[in-house]
């Protein structure tokens, strides 16, 4: 049953629907790229990331934009928008409006998923050079986490209270080894220490990035029996319930990518030519409502 409609505008993840786990919310998303050229930039051409339906996740209703990219794809589970300008104007701004819905699949909204067969998992078990599960760092922590906690949930629930009291600090994203060590960095950081550990206790896990609190984001999901992929958000400091996700992520990026020189920390990328342009991001959420 549809609740009352949110009456204000709210950042996405920051203000959280308290008297209620939320488990699906609608919403609309607008991204504003401001580019500034001046007469010596002859060509532009424009990459970015779009959202894309992932059944059980988040459902794509529309998408629409104030000019027409010339080319809409999907490569490595992501889907792009491509602009080609020639002569383009001293200043203006591509502006796309999405619009769909969102569901938790966070472990207190209780959705269970069909079972994957284990081979699928095999290769979100692997240690990577990202995420060195096998590090003996990483292992001996695993496995102190081990000897006290037996089921998988009471485990990643160690981990993640671990890896949410690491200190955020912006900056380019580090290893889960490197995390280890330095004790602070980003949201693509502290996953990858999220996910190592989680491998290294045999659960499997993976990496997803996109928009969240009106900025962009990565966060981790492990699979658990019984449940299947469940999200987790080690980062932001105003989740305090591990089993509990109140905020709202949009996906851009399905794990870890390479495309165009672009990666999971990358939401848009442009080549020019003559004059070099500036560009930069706005993002404007309307969550519209809950329902149970």
């Amino acid at each position: 049953m549809k609740k009352a409609f949110l009456l204000f505008l709210f950042l996405l993840g920051g203000t959280a629907w308290t008297h209620a786990h939320w488990k699906t919310r609608d919403f609309s998303m607008v991204t504003n790229f401001n580019v500034k050229c001046d007469s010596g930039c002859t060509r532009l051409r424009f990459l970015m990331l779009i959202p894309r339906t992932h059944p059980g996740v988040q459902e794509v209703h529309s998408t629409s934009f104030n000019i027409q990219p010339a080319k809409v794809y999907t490569e490595h589970n992501t889907t792009f928008a491509e602009f080609n300008f020639e002569h383009p104007a001293r200043d203006f701004t591509i502006t796309v409006k999405t619009e769909g819905r969102l569901y938790n699949n966070d472990y207190a909204s209780n959705r269970r998923q069909p079972p994957v067969h284990p081979d699928s998992l095999a290769a979100f078990l692997q240690s990577t050079q990202m995420c060195e599960a096998d590090s003996p760092q990483i292992r001996a922590l695993a496995g102190r986490i081990m000897k006290r906690k037996k089921s998988a949930i009471g485990r990643i629930g160690d981990i993640w209270s671990r890896v949410h009291g690491i200190k955020y600090v912006y900056g380019p994203p580090k290893s889960a080894l490197e995390m280890l060590r330095s004790g602070e960095g980003c949201c693509t950081g502290k996953s990858n220490l999220f996910i190592a550990l989680c491998r290294a206790c045999g659960i499997p896990a993976r990496l997803y990035s996109g928009i969240a609190a009106r900025e962009a984001h990565a966060w981790p999901e492990a699979y658990v029996d019984g449940r299947g992929w469940v999200k987790f958000e080690p980062t932001h400091t105003d989740e305090t319930d591990y089993k509990r996700i109140n905020g709202s992520h949009i996906r851009l990026s399905d794990g870890r990518f390479t495309f165009m020189g672009m990666d999971t920390d990358t939401r848009y990328r442009y080549w020019y030519w003559g004059t070099a342009p500036s560009v930069d991001e706005a993002y404007q959420f309307v969550i519209y409502g809950e329902e149970d």
